[in-house]
């Protein structure tokens, strides 16, 4: 099936050097932005750490192709750690964990995946305050989880498919030698 021009170009750009870059930074600044545009209800500036975590807490995805673990858990403890201190905006800081935990599901061994989605899926439910809170949270790493299965399975197929083209190639090659091998005896 042919790719559409459009999800072609997607995909080339993804792929390339700077895309994790330019998502962290969109990323940040997006969890920033409610820093930076709203004020507290008392007047009084937000803490410093809001700041921080905010961007802690998506920088990391930079990362993610090569440390997916390691952006995932770092991505957790800073967003986590956001409502530490008073006054913050009220808003969670999920958008680097999702991608943390598409690249978890992504770029992980099996054994990895699971022990670590396990693990903070587990502690989540364990901390988080409100039940609402915890199976909103569990739903949205499921889905972060599955579509990055799907981008792993994509790419697995899609390089099962590049070598099977190589394969079938060479043989043609060793029929065409045959043949003509044939055709001068």
């Amino acid at each position: 099936m042919p790719d559409v021009p459009m999800i072609a170009r997607v995909r080339r750009w993804a792929g390339a050097p700077g895309a994790l870059v330019a998502l962290a930074v969109v990323l940040a600044v997006v969890q920033a932005a409610p820093l930076l545009f709203q004020q507290s209800i008392d007047g009084r500036a937000w803490h410093w750490w809001g700041y921080v975590a905010a961007v802690g807490a998506s920088l990391p995805v930079m990362a993610v192709r090569r440390y997916p673990v390691a952006v995932l858990l770092v991505s957790i403890t800073v967003s986590a750690s956001y409502d530490l201190v008073e006054p913050v905006a009220p808003q969670p800081l999920w958008y680097g964990v999702l991608v943390g935990v598409y690249g978890l599901a992504n770029w992980s061994g099996p054994w990895v995946r699971v022990v670590v989605f396990t693990l903070i899926c587990g502690v989540g439910l364990a901390t988080v305050g409100s039940l609402n809170t915890a199976m909103r949270g569990i739903l949205m790493y499921v889905a972060a989880y599955a579509l990055g299965r799907a981008a792993a399975s994509a790419r697995a197929r899609t390089e099962a498919l590049a070598e099977q083209t190589l394969r079938l190639e060479r043989e043609r090659r060793r029929d065409e030698e045959r043949a003509a091998e044939r055709e001068r005896a």
